[in-house]
């Protein structure tokens, strides 16, 4: 599904060429679009959640990609309120900002958790191997 998203994407858009490139806002109709709204993030979460399902790897390596489904959940989250409701009071203009800074703020916890894990596991590991070898 994440290939074919960005091959109709195209290299400029698949890389944030709208958001951070200026590129002019498109409307993507063709397959996976047709479907679904952002089915890279989807996809990510679908492979990564599948990976769960094998018993060895989720042993292993469980806690890391339950946080990176969690991460692409939140991002999802953040796409799809992103774009909420705008009320104007006053001229200015206010929109779920109070909802994004929170997703926001939890994404970053969950950052802060994936790197603690990551550490946390190469520790194991470090560890582990220094006791076969000696």
């Amino acid at each position: 599904m994440n290939l074919r998203a960005a091959s109709v994407l195209g290299l400029d858009r698949t890389y944030y060429g709208h958001e951070v490139g200026g590129l002019p806002p498109e409307k993507i109709t063709a397959f996976p679009y047709s479907l679904i709204a952002h089915p890279m993030i989807v996809g990510n979460v679908a492979a990564f959640g599948g990976t769960l399902l094998n018993p060895d790897f989720a042993r292993q390596w469980g806690p890391l990609a339950a946080l990176h489904v969690a991460l692409n959940i939140g991002l999802l989250a953040m796409e799809l309120l992103g774009r909420g409701p705008v009320v104007r009071i006053g001229g200015a203009l206010i929109f779920a900002g109070l909802l994004a800074a929170a997703i926001t703020l939890v994404n970053a916890l969950l950052g802060a958790a994936a790197v603690a894990c990551a550490l946390i596991l190469y520790r194991c590991y470090a560890q582990e191997t220094a006791r076969r070898a000696s």
